[in-house]
């Protein structure tokens, strides 16, 4: 393996675009990069880079693109990283880094992807990431987050597409403003600490094509005959494709309305809930729907002949 030590990096005052991606690189990353002050784009993605971000990183002012995901990384994020005033893209995921978020990274207004997920983050996320209001795609998956979901969040990034938060240790309800974001595609707050109903205001999300929410505690403190009733709300999802509630220990009956949830529908997962009462025959609408999940609930009744029209039996 090679070590990254190329002290005349810089000296390269006109570099505008380094790429040394997915290679074998190792040993830290060197403060000379400074030197590259033409420089918008930086990818070492996919290395065995170590030791911390270098503090100089955050002199590069014309840098829009900063890539060290896929390395040996370890330490705190620095704060200084909101010194990037023209960075469009954060990548820093599956690394080893430590501590909290730096809520300065709120400064970022031109940021439209932040990356972070698989590594070792502990603490809040920050409301101040809302601050971002270019952001498209907020990846924070498999840390060690915890608190509360911020409703800022929801309040203020509009441009929001997807946002990924699953295996992580966030707790409270599923705040009801995040019904505001028009645009997302995505949202998956699954294997968490959640409680409390879901709200039907997600039903607000026209753009919508995947909700996984399975592993929290979402159907302990519901009122009224049954937890799922948020499923009728969902049925305004008009092109929603995958729904995934498995263990979240939502009770009560199946609401016949899910036979008019999205005809693009291909996966749906209720398993290991307490589900009670029969599968309504209005199941048979969704004809597109190929996986089909409801094992380990308190079923009982017929099996409703109109299962035959889903595409998981025509073959």
């Amino acid at each position: 393996m090679d070590k990254f030590h190329l002290p005349w990096l810089g000296g390269l005052s006109e570099l505008a675009f380094l790429n040394i991606s997915e290679n074998k690189l190792e040993g830290e990353i060197p403060g000379s990069l400074h030197g590259c002050q033409s420089l918008k784009e930086l990818d070492l993605d996919v290395n065995n880079l170590s030791g911390v971000i270098p503090e100089e990183l955050s002199w590069l002012k014309n840098l829009t693109y900063l890539g060290l995901s896929l390395n040996r990384l370890t330490g705190e994020l620095p704060s200084s990283l909101s010194n990037l005033m023209e960075l469009t893209q954060l990548e820093l995921a599956v690394n080893y880094f430590t501590g909290k978020i730096p809520p300065q990274l709120g400064a970022l207004r031109k940021l439209e992807l932040l990356y972070l997920h698989m590594n070792f983050l502990e603490g809040p996320v920050p409301a101040a990431i809302s601050n971002c209001t270019a952001l498209r795609e907020i990846s924070l998956l498999e840390n060690l987050l915890s608190g509360e979901i911020p409703l800022e969040l929801g309040a203020k990034l509009q441009n929001l597409q997807r946002l990924y938060m699953f295996n992580n240790k966030l707790s409270g309800r599923i705040p009801v403003t995040l019904c505001n974001l028009s645009q997302l595609t995505l949202l998956d707050l699954s294997i968490n600490k959640l409680e409390g109903e879901v709200p039907a205001e997600l039903g607000r999300l026209k753009s919508l094509e995947v909700l996984y929410f399975h592993s929290n505690k979402l159907g302990g403190g519901s009122s009224g005959n049954s937890s799922l009733s948020f499923l009728t709300a969902l049925t305004n999802c008009s092109v929603l494709r995958k729904l995934h509630f498995a263990s979240c220990l939502f009770r009560g009956n199946i609401p016949s309305s899910i036979g008019g949830l999205s005809k693009d529908l291909f996966y749906f997962n209720l398993m290991d809930n307490d589900i009670t009462g029969s599968i309504p025959d209005a199941v048979g609408n969704l004809s597109n729907l190929i996986s089909l999940y409801m094992s380990i609930n308190y079923l009982e009744g017929k099996i409703p002949a109109s299962i035959g029209n889903l595409g998981i039996c025509r073959g």
